[in-house]
């Protein structure tokens, strides 16, 4: 049962958060000259954009990229140890300030979205629970993707929020495990709200501002306002069927969620877990067969080999790898300020690499070049506008009747990779070395990847497993155990 109901806002710090950011927002001009995109048949973005920046009440969705509103994002921390709730829920009224939106409430006006700054209040539900020994088994514990977390969040609602219902878009539950000593910090995110950066980004916030450290700089809502590719920039079907195939066909709500629940049941979890020693094998292999003068990342590699057991063992292999790219940059650009380092929201493109006839051990170094190419591609900056600009007519157009997209295609796969974020590390809340992190939703051919967790041993001491990786998918039962013997014969081959 409930011990402790926390509304976890300071309203004393909103005011003076709308004065830091109407200081910054007014030390840039509101209008910014952008790069021209050469698109199709020589189509082109408007010179001149105009930037829609948050009022003291609303942040306006001025593009549909951010109407991501048929998932919630539930994750948690396990850590060893108490969290003191006081502390806890003055963090997340801090936390809270510095992202305000997370108070909000999502509206629409008639075909327009927006997160009205209402400055609602945020839940913190505590619970003590002396039933459960550790949230997951022991044997699972380095894995991040789990069937369910559910006892551990308060899963904001989804459907009425989508209806515009005062409902909250985040919300936190700390559950202690009185036989263990263990606390649970769990969230429940909004999609709408932003991406698995942004979460990254407000719980870095949070843990920071629970142990009274540094806090990291301030998010930035900073958004462009994109031309109607069609009436304005006359693209046809073949631009959308180029740049943004996997949002041509919608479907409803209700459609959607019977297909998850389909393949939930035909296809089982599976994760991989691949050590330092294996990646530093496998990114060997990949380098020394790739074309010279292209640069390829660890995740480049990985993406490559991972595609490469499943186009072993499938009897229709994938030709298409989509990569989900974070397209916020690494320095702030003026010339694309939307893409700010710190940009609060749903920051993703994709890009599309042909790896057709791909389907042995030795097209690994290949397929990398062919990702990396396109990953370097769509970086960009005209192609990221372009991209943005049909992506979010495609979302706005489909959310209008009610609709959403689902990917990927039967031969596509998706990269889903969180391999860059320090999720126990800047996420601590005082445990550094010994927070463990857990999340839900698999499906197959959608490839999620994150470093492993750290695991505590039978003796007390923890197992860091710095440099591992976990990558978690959904896999037919029949092929479970042919994975699993195939990735051991690689690994032996490459002298492990």
């Amino acid at each position: 049962m409930p011990l402790f109901n926390g509304w976890a806002c300071l309203q004393s710090l909103q005011p003076l958060v709308h004065k830091a950011l109407e200081r910054i927002l007014r030390s840039i001009h509101p209008r910014l000259f952008f790069n021209a995109v050469d698109a199709f048949h020589h189509s082109r973005l408007p010179r001149k954009s105009y930037l829609d920046w948050a009022d003291p009440d609303t942040l306006r969705l001025v593009d549909g990229n951010d109407l991501v509103l048929q998932f919630v994002l539930n994750s948690c921390h396990v850590v060893p140890g108490p969290i003191d709730v006081e502390r806890f829920c003055k963090a997340v009224g801090i936390t809270v300030g510095r992202f305000p939106h997370t108070a909000g409430r999502l509206k629409r006006d008639g075909d327009s979205w927006r997160v009205d700054l209402t400055n609602s209040p945020v839940p913190v539900t505590v619970v003590d629970d002396d039933t459960l020994t550790a949230p997951f088994p022991d044997e699972d514990r380095y894995h991040i993707i789990q069937k369910s977390i559910l006892p551990f969040v308060c899963e904001v609602p989804m459907r009425e929020a989508f209806l515009g219902e005062d409902v909250p878009l985040l919300s936190f539950k700390l559950t202690r495990l009185l036989k263990t000593g263990e606390t649970v910090i769990g969230n429940s995110w909004n999609h709408t709200l932003g991406d698995g950066t942004t979460v990254h980004n407000c719980m870095h916030t949070l843990s920071q501002a629970y142990l009274g450290l540094e806090l990291p700089p301030l998010p930035s809502y900073v958004k462009r306002k994109w031309p109607d590719p069609r009436k304005e920039m006359g693209l046809g079907d073949e631009a959308f069927k180029q740049v943004t195939p996997h949002v041509v066909q919608d479907f409803t709500l209700d459609e959607l969620l019977a297909r998850y629940e389909k393949e939930a049941k035909e296809a089982i979890m599976m994760d991989l877990c691949f050590t330092k020693a294996e990646l530093d094998a496998i990114m060997k292999k990949t380098k020394d067969g790739a074309e010279e003068g292209v640069k390829l990342s660890k995740q480049d590699a990985l993406s490559s080999y991972v595609v490469s057991l499943h186009n072993r063992i499938l009897d229709r292999p994938i030709v298409t790898v989509m990569n989900l790219m974070n397209y916020r940059t690494r320095d702030i650009d003026p010339d694309a300020l939307y893409r700010h380092p710190q940009s609060a929201g749903n920051c993703t493109i994709t890009a599309f690499a042909d790896v057709t006839g791909k389907t042995q051990l030795d097209d690994i170094s290949e397929m990398a070049v062919a990702i990396r190419k396109e990953t370097n591609k769509c970086r960009t900056n005209d192609w990221t506008a372009l991209y943005l600009m049909l992506n979010g007519y495609q979302f706005e157009q489909a959310i209008k009747s009610g609709r959403f997209h689902m990917s990927p295609h039967p031969r596509y796969c998706i990269i889903n990779s969180l391999l860059g974020l320090d999720e126990n590390g800047l996420r601590s809340f005082g445990y550094k070395g010994r927070s463990q992190y857990y999340t839900e939703t698999s499906w197959e051919r959608m490839f999620r990847v994150h470093p492993a967790n750290p695991v505590r041993q039978a003796d007390g001491t923890w197992e860091t497993n710095e440099g591992s990786v976990v990558v978690s998918f959904r896999l037919r039962p029949h092929l479970k155990q042919k994975m699993v013997d195939m990735k051991k014969a690689d690994m032996a081959s490459l002298g492990l």
